[in-house]
């Protein structure tokens, strides 16, 4: 039970660090292009 919470958690956490960083890239490769 505790160990499918802490994955979830940490899946979730992972997802709210790789979005923002993934728009930012995106940002920046329409700045380039």
């Amino acid at each position: 039970m505790l160990d499918s919470y802490t994955r979830f958690a940490t899946q979730l956490s992972l997802e709210q660090i790789f979005v923002p960083f993934s728009l930012v890239q995106f940002k920046f490769t329409l700045t380039y292009i």
